[in-house]
């Protein structure tokens, strides 16, 4: 399991062919008790966050994934019941991001299997993680993986390259 933020995850269905967008909002519960899912993060004061929502279009299917969450299942609280971080300030897009990463897993398994974003693990939402760390491993899976089959190469060798050398000329900086 690889804990990581919501930017890998749209960045590798941004990168996916078969990914043709996505919807993601909250659900609210108003004053009347009625709720409503609401795209973005807005919410008014006399309204209650119940939780998340995201809808991942894939070419090729006539149905969009589509992820509901719970706010209480994934708010992070301390030890005291209270909640912490970011979800105490920015409760709204904290359980958005949460619907968004859960809908991409589900309509991209093979590309995010494994893989977690923080704000799903309410016990490390205030860590500070290492997001280069999956972009390096990510690009180490991947080397050498794109064939350039137009590309010429010259062999180089140290005669031709002592050639260019003493065929350069010195720039004028450099006098």
């Amino acid at each position: 399991t690889i804990v990581t933020g919501k930017d890998v995850f749209t960045k590798r269905a941004d990168a996916n062919p078969n990914y043709a967008g996505k919807k993601a909002g909250i659900i609210v519960q108003k004053k009347d008790g009625s709720v409503e899912e609401r795209e973005g993060s807005f919410v008014l004061k006399d309204e209650s966050i119940v939780g998340g929502w995201a809808k991942v279009f894939i070419k090729g299917r006539e149905t969009p994934e589509y992820q509901s969450v719970s706010f209480d299942e994934y708010v992070g609280r301390k030890k005291d019941g209270t909640i912490n971080g970011q979800w105490s300030k920015k409760p709204a897009t904290m359980i958005r991001k949460v619907a968004v990463v859960q809908a991409l897993r589900e309509a991209f398994p093979d590309k995010f299997q494994g893989l977690y974003a923080q704000e799903e693990f309410p016990d490390v939402s205030d860590v500070k993680l290492d997001v280069e760390k999956v972009g390096a491993e990510e690009i180490q899976a991947n080397a050498n993986s794109v064939d350039f089959p137009d590309a010429t190469f010259e062999e180089v060798t140290t005669d031709s390259t002592e050639q260019t050398i003493a065929n350069a000329e010195t720039p004028d900086c450099f006098k």
